[in-house]
């Protein structure tokens, strides 16, 4: 029993360092990101059309206001 503890904490105290600073990624983990990007994107851009359409239509305030606004918060 104490031999398998002992041999754990070798194993815990030693790691291998492995540098993948400069690994490249592979065509299906790419597609696999810019799926999950193509919805995010859609999300986002539903709220800030109804948001457009909200300030400008309810709540009276100019589109040129709304697109600076929405615009300076992308910056």
């Amino acid at each position: 029993m104490t031999t398998n503890v002992t041999e754990r904490m070798e194993l815990q105290s030693s790691p291998e360092v492995i540098d993948e600073s400069n690994a490249k990624i592979g065509k299906l983990e790419l597609t696999g990101y810019g799926i999950g990007t193509i919805g995010y994107v859609m999300g986002f851009n539903i709220v800030l059309g109804f948001l457009t359409y909200y300030y400008t239509d309810i709540i009276g305030l100019s589109a040129a206001f709304i697109g600076t606004v929405m615009l300076v918060g992308r910056i």
